[in-house]
């Protein structure tokens, strides 16, 4: 199957830009080779993807552990270099266990491009939520209420895993 006029000068497009030549500082593009690949065709992004990635780089790994007792916790992630993440408990929404909840607040920063994405997972033995980043902000992702007064001393003198 041979590709398409158009398709053979988009891929010598992003070769050139993402591979590219030194121009200098001047010319610094917002993105690289690896942040269109959806954008491209199959007949070049499967092969592109085959050859860059494994299947280890879509398991998660353990970056730190945050309780509401220590300050904070800082990673580098795929995307975002500077990420920082705080506990605060809060009352919950189930007010006859009394168990509260939390606030997790995650701010992510210094992204390597304007089209990537980081997606987080967080656990204790009880849970496991994820959620996505696109922005360099600060986000919230709330706990509403504990599952059981054992993960809520878990998360109180163990930690949150991120």
């Amino acid at each position: 199957m041979s590709l398409s006029f158009h398709s053979r000068c988009l891929l010598v497009l992003f070769c050139f830009i993402g591979f590219g030549f030194d121009f200098g500082q001047a010319f610094k593009v917002p993105f690289t080779v690896k942040d269109v690949l959806p954008v491209l065709p199959r007949q070049i992004s499967w092969p592109v993807l085959n050859n860059f990635h494994s299947a280890v780089d879509l398991l998660p790994y353990f970056v730190g552990s945050v309780t509401p007792n220590n300050e904070s916790i800082e990673w580098k992630g795929a995307c975002f270099y500077g990420n920082e993440a705080r506990l605060e408990f809060t009352e919950g929404d189930r007010d006859d266990t009394g168990l509260g909840g939390g606030v997790l607040y995650l701010k992510t920063s210094e992204a390597h491009s304007w089209t990537c994405m980081d997606l987080y997972v967080f656990a204790t033995p009880y849970r496991i939520t994820w959620d996505y980043y696109f922005s360099a902000r600060e986000h919230t992702l709330e706990f509403d209420s504990w599952e059981e007064p054992a993960e809520l001393e878990y998360v109180c003198f163990s930690y949150l895993h991120v």
